[in-house]
């Protein structure tokens, strides 16, 4: 009120407080960058080390196992990805969200340092890079001029790229297709072994002779001097006078002799060629260098791409001389200032159309521009905060902007309209907008805090979504705090200056238009008043209808009519489209193809700028090494406006022409948002110990991902094996020609990639040397077998001489995720959400039932949905629960904010009908606007149950003050929702770019105004009434109270109530709920049935036995007839053909054979069918016999297994419920000792009293009874755990609570039986044991199993036949074909000639049965000493238990009689308590021993074999 009141007082003060604001608004807003996104970092490391020359298997053991181990224990890591691939390893390491990429960067560095001197020798440093979410460069740039291949490869790389890394917010320059020069040294394989010389003596000798070595100083009488050995030589007309060796004769080879040194150009490892489609009829693509230009972390896209544009010009300009010209083949900054520009056009159209909203409803043009004040004031506002916490005008800012604009008017449209009821009343225009102003005052607080706080919680959220939404949400809370400021300060100074009531007369076109406007208006109101009115009699009606159609909303996305994905497709007008051919193809192959398919592509006329890079890495990863079988199209079309095509349709289209291509691996993908984030939305990580197992599963996988609608381009990182030639080695005649394994290797790595090492200065620009075979002794692989060695005896040797070398295929790459093997299956989403794929992913894993050891993480978009998804929920409930709390804390009331929930349903259900109807599906942004329709619907709300609380206040009751408050708040609803719902329109339904993000966020916030401004009027009072009624009923008003008076000062007051009652119910839960269990009696012989009926490892015996008894069976029908059908399809590509000599017909009608002329014959038609029936029949096989004998051993075997089983568990069910006993006992002594010391202290004391015992008496009495309480409940832990060690046993129930109220019905006794003698004992025991059982069988198991092999040297006799048909023909019309049938029956005799393997084979069958009956004596030895040692155990309890009984009976009459003496004073309490100590002792011991016994007795039934 007084801030109100000093804006209408001091106006100049206002005034000039938002021209401050503004100024500062418009200089901040000159100093914010345009970006795309947020600033989304991920810290995600790059670790690259080659290792040339290795294989894929060398790599991953050599190197990436040792780099992961080492980065792995980095602290926060979210996963570890490896990729060993020929020559190189590539080890990723991505970190949890909150970890800060430059401290990660260093820890892993730290951690690679230390392993680097570990890894193998040949392998180079490894390297680190960060890895942008953006991976894509940021400007392709094709650059062309008139000098040479080779000059211009050295200006562009010299000269070109400084400049360019100078660039400011450019982070790395690369180049595709770049000529470079090499100093190629072309050995002469004929030379080397005619002179006997090795590949490694001519890089030795190069290696020695071409160096510059420092060689310390010399201090002279003048000045010290520094001394170098100067042998390098940069002249490489020079390099062939190196002697590379010297004959013992003396005789000098010098390198010209054996090899060609000439300068050259490098082996090319990548082309690139760029087109640009300029309006001729058929473009054609240039050969140019290509230079992708990478941004810095953090640097914009604008900027960047502004300042590269610049340099590239100035460059042109500055080497003109030359023919220097570029080209830009795509610009990532471009669609940023497209999208950015089509939002802030969109901003535009809403603040236009809210305009015309409120000047619809206000009828005048000043009203209007009073409210429209708040906008400008607002965002000029809000770009203050904006800059000063570093936000950008990005896409999501733009869009709060752009969204928040209806919401800016809102608190003034309030506001207003509640100026103009106290103009109205007669009261002067400073009053009355003083006066409105504080009427409304609270409503505005209300729901401009319900806004913010729904957004409060998004700023807080983790991971990428934050990072996604947080400037979002801030925009937002910062520009509608600002428009509540705007309102309490601005507007009501306005209108208490210019703010008038304007008569509407039917003589002007406005007045017209006002009066008929007025009356539609009224004629609404009066229909809604009406309708409320019924809804609020059709109570229990207007509840159900709209909790069906809740239900039926919260229905759609599982019936399929919303999907679920990340993020929606965006179309950028670009494409990437990689063709890889079979390994092992050239770069010129690879280039051929890529040009067939270019000409192809430039036949599209939506195709406006290609840009190619043969060699590129397959995976699209600008980091990894390239591949000379793969190329890839960078394609950019025409703008959206000027096709008709969408991308998804052009994608098809272009896949559709590279389908033409023989022998190609397409994939095509758009890039979407994020850069390319599109190529593999579907990413699985299926990972496993074993790698053939994991491969096979894999290939399970993708044939069932295939199936799935929507999957395209569906491939697994596995699939790919590469040629290799393999040299195995042969060790010992290594050692025979004095060679080793490592020379071997260094010289075929040297003589076929060649040894580069070397360097030499060739102006500014420093030249690799390379050392290596010509190109005619090193491209066939027959000529490896030819490389000669040189051994130290300087010997030639031929490498065939002492290895083998084979021809073999590899696969092409190995995976690893978090140190264990892996593949990544990959696919795209092709007309369906990439959420509902996923969904029909899962249960196709689910039902493929794969090997438990392999495991299958999601990545890619499911992952980000899923995690996504998970924190906008509990951001949406945090939203809800903080909108409850404010209104809480704004009403002082639990229940009136509850009614203001109650729109949300409402809205909910117009949001999800509005996407379902759109086609949206439910993505990051749909869901962003679900959240941010829970504050905008709220306010609704707000205003009637405010109002309604107003007029009961005033006197009316209930339904009067309901439809009342629906009459006023009815124009304000309307105003302030129908300008939100038209000013988002333009968004709803924008073309442009970047529109497939925001539309679906505008329709579902149209869609939940929309259905929350009508249900809402409805609902929300409905649901008011039953409130209302409760708490009358609750404050005890009465049942009708509803429709009488309220309290005056609080209506919420009598709500007190309902915390108590919903506390008192939930107790009233728990106690229902929470009713202790009954009790369990459990005595020993229950214990020993329920161990026999359902023990765990009794159950498991039993299955044994089962499958046992399943084998038998199996065993026995080996000797039944198997019966087979088959049906057989044949397709004849090339039919087998014979040829006969040519004949024809004599004259006498015979034939004659014309030898010399020979006519071909078809032997077989196009199709042939065969169908049959195989029969097959044991009838001679002694084996089965064997068999079933074995089987049915196996049978007893389980048996005598099973009842193993059951005596230990048995005997262990037994001890366990005697230690049970045992502690329970024990609790009862000490309770009767606790009692004793209680009596013994009241003694004490009574005896102080009377002064006939001391202080210190009375002490010690005290200080006996409370050392013995602990014990207590110690053995109250014990038994609880032993009881539940005891159900575990009996395969009861393991809570604690079952445990706790299990009762042991047997008691600690024994009693005396007669001893067994020891003959009797051990006969028992040796006839009962399972274990004699056990071995006795296995005695007989070893016979059948001599037996058995002795019956494989015995012929077999088998019964065979076939039944069948079989036809050819040239067509598919059966009914013209015949079917001979065919037939046969015979007999098959095997009779064992020679079978080396069965005599040894029999020897250990019969090893193994004097191994079994040794065991079998060993075991009857062990069986009797340990019945003897039991038999003494029990007579030895049963002696301690009678001489503990007569210790007790000495110890019990020695402590009455102590106490009697103390009584007396003729002794001190000391010796009270020593008696009564010695008195518990000796219980404990008797105790002791008779559980000794019974546990004893346990044992010897256990060794006796009792069951």
């Amino acid at each position: 009120m007084k801030l109100t009141l000093l804006s209408i007082t001091r106006p100049i003060l206002v005034i000039v407080l938002f021209l401050v604001l503004g100024l500062l608004g418009l200089f901040s807003y000159s100093q914010m960058r345009y970006e795309l996104l947020p600033n989304l970092s991920i810290p995600f490391i790059i670790v690259t080390t080659p290792y040339p020359g290795a294989s894929p298997a060398e790599v991953e053991s050599g190197i990436t196992k040792p780099i992961e181990d080492a980065v792995s224990s980095a602290d926060r890591i979210k996963r570890v990805t490896s990729l060993s691939i020929e020559n190189v390893s590539v080890v990723m390491v991505e970190f949890k969200h909150d970890v800060d990429s430059d401290q990660a960067l260093q820890d892993v560095q730290r951690r690679v340092n230390q392993v680097t001197t570990a890894l193998p020798a040949g392998s180079r440093t490894p390297t680190l890079d960060r890895f942008s979410i953006s991976e894509l460069p940021l400007v392709r740039v094709a650059a062309n001029s008139t000098l040479s291949e080779l000059d211009f490869g050295s200006l562009l790389k010299t000269q070109i790229k400084p400049r360019l890394a100078q660039v400011a917010g450019v982070g790395q320059i690369q180049f595709v297709g770049l000529p470079e020069a090499e100093v190629r040294v072309a050995l002469d394989a004929s030379r080397l072994k005619a002179l006997n010389l090795s590949v490694l003596q001519v890089v030795s000798a190069l290696r020695a002779s071409n160096l510059n070595v420092p060689s310390g100083s010399v201090k002279d009488a003048d000045a010290a001097y520094s001394v170098r050995v100067v042998g390098k030589t940069d002249v490489v007309s020079q390099l062939s006078e190196i002697v590379v060796h010297t004959s013992p004769t003396g005789q000098k080879i010098r390198l010209g002799e054996v090899a060609t040194v000439s300068t050259e150009k490098k082996e090319m490892e990548n082309l690139s060629r760029f087109m640009v489609q300029s309006g001729a009829s058929k473009p054609e693509g240039r050969t140019s260098v290509g230079i992708l230009v990478k941004k810095q972390s953090g640097a914009n896209n604008v900027e960047v791409s502004a300042a590269v544009r610049k340099a590239l010009k100035q460059l042109e300009t500055d080497y003109a001389a030359t023919g220097l010209t570029f080209s830009i083949a795509q610009d990532g900054s471009d669609f940023t200032l497209a999208a950015a520009e089509a939002v802030n056009h969109d901003l535009v159209m809403a603040i236009f159309l809210v305009a015309l909203v409120m000047f619809v409803f206000l009828h005048s043009l000043r009203s209007s521009l009073i409210v429209m004040v708040a906008i400008p004031a607002s965002l000029l506002s809000t770009f203050i905060f904006m800059h000063l916490l570093g936000f950008s005008l990005n896409l999501l800012t733009l869009l709060a902007l752009s969204l928040v604009i209806g919401i800016l008017v809102d608190d003034s449209i309030v506001v207003l309209e509640s100026i103009y009821q106290q103009l109205e009343k007669g009261r002067d225009k400073r009053t009355a907008a003083l006066e409105g102003r504080n009427s409304i005052g609270f409503a505005a607080i209300a729901i401009t805090l319900v806004d913010v706080v729904v957004f409060v919680p998004l700023s807080f959220s983790p991971g990428l979504v934050g990072d996604l939404v947080r400037e979002f949400s801030l925009v937002v809370v910062i520009s509608t705090l600002f428009s509540l400021l705007v309102s309490f300060t601005l507007t009501p100074m306005i209108a208490s200056r210019f703010g008038k009531l304007e008569h509407l007369t039917p003589h002007s076109l406005m007045g017209r238009f006002g009066l008929g406007f007025e009356r539609l208006f009224d004629r609404l109101s009066e229909a809604y008043r009406r309708l409320l009115a019924m809804a609020l009699h059709y109570r229990k009606t207007t509840v159900l209808m709209t909790f069906v159609l809740f239900i039926v909303a919260l229905m759609l996305p599982g019936m399929g009519f919303i999907g679920g994905e990340f993020m929606p497709p965006t179309d950028k007008g670009e494409i990437n489209v990689v063709l890889q051919f079979p390994e092992g193809y050239k770069l010129e192959q690879t280039d051929a193809f890529a040009r067939r398919f270019e000409s192809r592509l430039y036949r599209m006329p939506e195709v406006r700028r290609v840009f190619t890079n043969v060699g590129a890495n397959p995976d699209g990863w600008s980091n990894l090494p390239t591949s000379k079988n793969a190329v890839e199209f960078a394609v950019t079309f025409s703008p959206r406006q000027e096709r008709t095509k969408d991308l998804n349709t052009l994608t098809r289209e272009v896949k559709e022409l590279a389908s033409e291509i023989p022998g190609a691996r397409i994939r095509a993908y758009p890039l979407g948002i994020l850069g390319s984030d599109n190529a593999a939305p579907i990413l699985l990580l299926v990972g496993g110990p074993d790698r053939d197992r994991l491969r096979a599963e894999t290939i399970r996988l993708v044939d069932a991902i295939k199936k799935i609608p929507g999957t395209a381009d569906v491939r697994f990182s596995g699939n790919v094996r590469k040629p290799e030639v393999e040299i195995h080695v042969d060790r010992e005649k290594l050692a025979r020609f004095g060679l080793t394994t490592e020379t071997i290797g260094l010289a075929i790595r040297t003589a076929l990639a060649g040894f580069d090492d070397l360097k030499i200065q060739q102006g500014n620009e420093s030249v690799t040397m390379r050392v290596q075979y010509a190109e005619s002794f090193r491209n066939r692989t027959a000529q490896i077998g030819q490389l000669t060695l040189t051994n130290a005896y300087g010997q030639p040797v031929e490498l065939k001489q002492v290895a083998e070398i084979r021809d073999t295929f590899n696969p092409a790459i190995l995976e690893r995720k978090d140190r264990d093997n892996a593949m990544t299956i990959t696919s795209q989403a092709i007309g369906r959400p990439t959420g509902e794929i996923g969904i029909d992913i899962q249960k196709a894993v689910a039902d493929l039932k794969l090997d438990p050891s392999v495991r299958i993480t999601y990545g890619g978009d499911l992952e980000l949905q899923d995690d996504s998804f998970g924190k906008l929920g509990l951001m949406f409930l945090a939203a809800i629960l903080f909108m409850y709390l404010v209104m809480v804390a704004l009403y002082n009331s639990w229940a009136y904010p509850l009614v203001v929930l109650f729109s949300i349903p409402v809205a909910i259900v117009g949001a999800l009908f509005a996407l379902a109807m759109t086609m949206n599906s439910m993505n990051v942004f749909t869901i962003l606007g679900m959240i941010m329709m829970l504050g905008l619907v709220a306010k609704n709300a707000i205003l009637l149950v405010q109002r309604a609380n107003e007029n009961r206040e005033q006197g009316l009751n209930v339904v009067d003050a309901l439809l009342e408050s629906g009459h006023v708040r009815l124009r304000p609803i309307l105003m302030t929702t129908l300008a939100m719902v038209i000013g988002m329109l333009p968004i709803a339904l924008a073309t442009g770019p970047g529109a497939e993000l925001k539309t679906g966020l505008a329709w579902a916030l149209i869609g939940g105004l929309t259905s929350s401004m009508f249900l809402t009027l409805v609902f929300v009072p409905v649901m008011y009434f039953y409130f209302a009624r409760m708490i009358a009923r609750v404050s005890r008003r009465g049942p009708k109270a509803a429709e009488g008076k309220p309290r005056a000062k609080n209506v919420g007051l009598p709500e007190r109530a309902i915390p108590v009652t919903i506390g008192f119910l939930v107790l009233g839960t728990t106690t229902l709920f929470a009713q202790p269990a009954a009790p369990r009696p459990l005595s020993i012989r229950e214990a020993v049935d329920l161990v026999r009926q359902q023990n765990g490892e009794v159950r498991i015996a039993r299955m044994e036995v089962q499958k046992a008894n399943a084998k038998t069976e199996e065993v026995k029908r080996l000797v039944l007839p198997t019966l087979n059908a088959a049906v057989q399809y044949q397709r004849n590509l090339t039919p087998p053909v014979f040829f006969f000599p040519a004949f024809s017909i004599t004259p006498e009608g015979g034939f004659s054979l014309d030898e010399n002329q020979m006519t071909p014959i078809e032997a077989a038609l196009k199709n042939q069918y065969n169908a049959g029936l195989n029969v097959a029949m044991p009838v001679l096989q002694p084996n089965l016999r064997i068999a079933r004998q074995q089987a049915v051993l196996g049978q007893k075997l389980a048996g005598e297994q099973l009842r193993s089983v059951i005596a230990r568990q048995v005997a262990d069910v037994k001890r366990q419920y005697l230690n049970t006993l045992l502690a329970q006992e024990q609790r009862a002594l000490l309770q009767r000792s606790i009692r004793r010391a209680e009596q013994a202290l009241q003694e004490v004391r009574s005896l102080y009293q009377v002064q006939l015992a001391t202080d210190a008496d009375t002490l010690r009495a005290f200080v006996e009874m409370a050392n013995l309480r602990p014990n207590l409940s110690k053995l109250d832990r014990t038994i609880t755990l032993l009881k539940g060690q005891l159900a575990v046993l009996t395969g009861l129930s393991e809570s604690t609570d079952f445990a706790t109220n299990l009762i042991l019905t047997d008691s600690l006794t024994y009693a005396l039986e007669q001893d067994p003698t020891e003959e009797a004992t051990v006969g028992l025991a040796l006839n009962r044991r399972p274990e004699i059982r056990q071995l006795l069988l296995g005695l007989e198991n070893s016979q059948l199993q001599t037996r058995q092999e002795q019956a494989r040297r015995l012929p077999t006799l088998n019964l065979f036949g076939q039944a069948g048909a079989l036809t050819q023909m040239n067509h598919f019309r059966f009914a013209d074909s015949r079917w001979p049938f065919v037939s046969f029956l015979g007999l098959q005799l095997t009779v064992p000639i020679l079978t080396a393997a069965t005599s040894p084979k029999i020897q250990q069958t019969r090893l193994g049965y004097a191994q079994a009956q040794e065991q079998l004596n060993y075991s009857k030895a062990l069986i009797r000493n340990e019945v003897r040692s039991q038999l003494h155990s029990l007579n030895e309890s049963r002696e301690r238990i009678r001489t503990q009984e007569g210790v007790v009976r000495a110890a019990e009459r020695s402590y009455a009689l102590t106490q009697s003496r103390y009584r007396q004073g003729l002794i001190k309490f000391g010796d009270v308590t020593d008696a009564e100590l010695a008195f518990r002792q000796a219980q404990t011991n008797r105790l002791q021993a008779v559980y000794e016994y019974l546990i004893a007795k346990v044992e010897l039934e256990r060794a006796t074999g009792e069951e």
